[in-house]
């Protein structure tokens, strides 16, 4: 499954301006509130963001961690995303 930004969503990271800050400064326009994502979730949303098919081997590979291993948490934090606004699912053509 891939995922998208929605073009209602600006979003910087952190390391732009500092390379060791590894948060994601998010905010849905035009009146939302920001959400600053640390960590994993940091993680799990950049790699979803970039567009990657598999976002859990991804995340999984980062952690250097099996699939199995994270995927529950990983789709869960996803369908939160989505659920938010902060991602969305990209639909296959048909």
């Amino acid at each position: 499954m891939t995922y998208l930004v929605p073009d209602t969503v600006a979003y910087t990271f952190g390391s732009e301006l500092d390379p060791a800050d590894q948060r994601v400064f998010l905010v849905t326009l035009p009146d939302g509130h920001p959400v600053v994502l640390t960590g994993s979730a940091a993680i799990i949303w950049s790699a979803a963001a970039s567009g990657v098919v598999d976002v859990v081997a991804t995340v999984a590979g980062d952690f250097e961690l099996e699939p199995a291993a994270i995927q529950p948490d990983v789709e869960a934090f996803l369908a939160d995303a989505v659920a938010r606004g902060l991602l969305i699912v990209e639909e296959p053509d048909a």
